[in-house]
């Protein structure tokens, strides 16, 4: 395997071992990426393996910032799935995670002829299109590793993403809630 294969792997292991259930977030991550207008951009051509390295990336940024609240509702009643606050937070991720993905792969507007993710993905397109075809000279491993490159770079955009939104957000909220105090 390559390093980036083996990185993938070890994504998918880790968001894996979080102990929020996974299901959760594919759901709501299937539901966003099965919509028309996700369908209908570049994006829609993310392949449907990547999904779990994207979930993967989404619980490991539950884990890592919201985990006291995911702690309490399993306290609480044993469940996660059925705690409103909860479900906000995995709706929110998913989300922004969904928003990432349509801003760095979404319209292929000329701000966005750059991107690497649709170079990844239309390359990933045209490789698994041939190889369907049966054009010589398409290998499973040329089409592995274009697959790798999407799990990739559709990783970074949505970490990237939900550790910035979610940061200035937190940052905001600690900064007015003393004011909110003050007023009560």
């Amino acid at each position: 395997l390559s390093e980036g294969a083996l990185l993938v792997d070890y994504i998918v292991s880790v968001g894996t071992a979080v102990p929020i259930p996974k299901t959760m977030v594919m759901h709501r991550l299937k539901d966003r990426m099965n919509h028309a207008a996700f369908k209908n951009s570049c994006a829609g051509n993310i392949p449907a393996s990547s999904r779990d390295v994207i979930a993967a990336v989404i619980l490991l940024w539950l884990w890592r910032n919201k985990e006291e609240h995911f702690q309490r509702a399993f306290a609480k009643s044993g469940r996660i799935d059925v705690d409103s606050e909860c479900k906000w937070f995995v709706d929110a991720a998913v989300n922004k995670a969904m928003a990432a993905l349509s801003d760095h792969a979404g319209a292929e507007s000329p701000s966005r002829k750059n991107s690497a993710l649709i170079a990844a993905i239309l390359s990933h397109k045209s490789k698994s299109s041939a190889s369907h075809k049966g054009v010589q000279g398409i290998d499973q491993d040329s089409i592995k590793a274009s697959t790798t490159k999407i799990d990739l770079l559709a990783s970074y955009a949505v970490s990237s993403s939900l550790n910035m939104s979610f940061a200035l957000v937190d940052e905001m909220v600690s900064r007015t809630e003393p004011n909110i105090r003050q007023r009560a």
